[in-house]
């Protein structure tokens, strides 16, 4: 992370620095005050300001900070604390403290600046990474308790983490895995069953047990499951859960035909349900995502399974093998589909979709519109009840809704409770039950779990609520822009 302060070695790189607070929003303030402010204190700020700014523009510091201090103060009683100009002004002030290495006021500033920064921006914005730095730094000066020092560490880290997750995980370098010896054993059980030689396709985590006729296409499928894996990296980073890549492959099947794929997973999960409605699946008790080819189109070319279908298995995997879903304990069903759900995408391409990104699955977000347009939007106390064999979820008509709603959950939660949200998965961690032992979970012990790490579900309501109308808003624009663009690249290439 760079940190602010090792820039001002030199005056230029300081005035470059201090320039920033100087165009725009800064020189906007001697004529955009607030209705309604005395004369005399419009006066005195516009003329403190001014003189602050003269001062600066020489690298007269010294001489500038009485002038950044007269500025903040008038500042404090002109300007609400939600004002851009307070911020600008507490910066100003703060950044001067700190160039005359006035440590102790300086951090004191810092501390209001960013209790001022949190208000506007939110707890977790990378807003704050900059003034953690700083505060970071003068407090070391100032000799502040080191205990205190240690918690603005971490929590500098931790926005690292949050808004650097990708170039983070960029550093990791990745040692040959081999195939497991779970992979061969499917691989004789498949060859078993269908009587015939299956191959096994090796990717950075995954060895794909597959057809020998379907080479091609399963070298694109690993392709955007190894997507899948980087970006369920990414967001567990993120969200400080995981900074480490897995150690172990993953195991995954691609079957020649629809047919093969029910006979083989009737047969496994003896849930013909499963078999029969499925279109692919991450399977616990097997260790392994399968999916089956679709096919050839009209004009010859392979129908691969649905991008969504893949990455939203491969999800579940990735996130099973990282210990997020577990065997072990019973997690609810609208939580570990919404997390699975989140990762589906408009655009895959990309290689970067997730609960801690805005890259929607516009399919997703239409269902949670027509929720919104029929008034059927489940509140955020009713999901969070949800088990799995409640009644609403035995209809499978509702799944598709819960799903979609529950990953709304899963993005709001990222948004503004993480902290909370690793509570919750700790929680439900602890309870420690196997999956056949659901029917012991009910109403009242979902709520009671999701109340220990959140408190009432009843006061994010309406919180929650605003979030799925903006979110969905945000969705219709990207939505437009994306088709444009696309529209933009056909006219173009053709």
């Amino acid at each position: 992370m760079a940190n602010r302060l090792n820039q001002y070695s030199t005056p230029h790189v300081l005035t470059r620095s201090l320039s920033r607070l100087l165009n725009g929003v800064l020189v906007a303030l001697l004529v955009l005050l607030p209705l309604g402010a005395k004369a005399s204190q419009q006066a005195d700020f516009n003329q403190a300001y001014k003189n602050y700014v003269a001062q600066i523009q020489q690298q007269h510091y010294a001489a500038a900070l009485p002038f950044a201090k007269q500025a903040y103060e008038l500042g404090q009683q002109l300007y609400p604390e939600t004002d851009s100009g307070r911020l600008a002004m507490t910066d100003n002030y703060a950044v001067n403290l700190m160039v005359l290495d006035k440590n102790n006021e300086a951090a004191s500033v810092f501390t209001e600046l960013l209790r001022l920064t949190e208000i506007v921006y939110g707890s977790n914005a990378a807003q704050l990474q900059p003034i953690l730095d700083d505060l970071v730094e003068v407090s070391r000066k100032a000799g502040i308790d080191k205990e205190q020092i240690k918690a603005l560490e971490v929590r500098r880290y931790k926005l690292y983490l949050r808004h650097n997750s990708w170039e983070f995980i960029e550093q990791f370098g990745q040692d040959e895995l081999a195939t497991t010896q779970h992979t061969k054993n499917l691989q004789s059980k498949l060859e078993g069953h269908f009587e015939q030689d299956f191959a096994i396709y090796e990717s950075v985590h995954w060895s794909i047990v597959y057809h020998p006729d379907l080479s091609k296409q399963v070298a694109k499928v690993a392709k955007l499951m190894e997507k899948t894996y980087n970006s369920s990296l990414s967001y567990l980073v993120a969200l400080n859960l995981r900074n480490k890549p897995l150690d172990t492959k993953m195991t995954a099947v691609y079957l020649k035909s629809r047919a093969d794929y029910i006979s083989y997973v009737k047969k496994m999960t003896k849930d013909k349900y499963v078999a029969n409605k499925s279109g692919g699946l991450f399977s616990f008790r097997a260790r392994a995502s399968f999916f089956y080819d679709r096919g050839l189109k009209d004009n010859g070319k392979p129908r691969y399974p649905s991008a969504s279908l893949v990455v939203h298995e491969s999800a579940h995997q990735v996130l099973y093998a990282f210990g997020l879903n577990s065997s072990q304990y019973v997690q609810p069903r609208w939580l570990k589909e919404g997390l699975a759900v989140a990762f589906e995408a408009h655009d895959f391409k990309s290689g970067k979709f997730g609960p801690h990104t805005n890259n929607y699955s516009f399919g997703r977000m239409t269902q949670v519109d027509k929720l919104i347009n029929d008034y059927e939007l489940m509140s955020l106390s009713e999901l969070v009840t949800l088990d799995g064999d409640d009644e609403e979820f035995r209809n499978a008509g509702n799944q598709p809704a819960i799903y979609a709603v529950g990953s709304m959950a899963v993005r709001f939660f990222y948004e503004y409770y993480p902290e909370q949200f690793k509570d919750y998965l700790v929680i439900l961690a602890k309870s420690r039950q196997h999956h056949n032992e659901r029917a012991n979970y009910g109403k009242n012990i979902r709520l009671k779990q999701f109340k220990q790490a959140f408190g009432d579900p009843a006061a994010l309501d309406d919180a929650f609520k605003q979030y799925v109308y903006d979110t969905v808003t945000e969705a219709d624009t990207r939505r437009v822009e994306y088709k444009k663009q696309r529209k933009a690249k056909n006219k173009s290439t053709s």
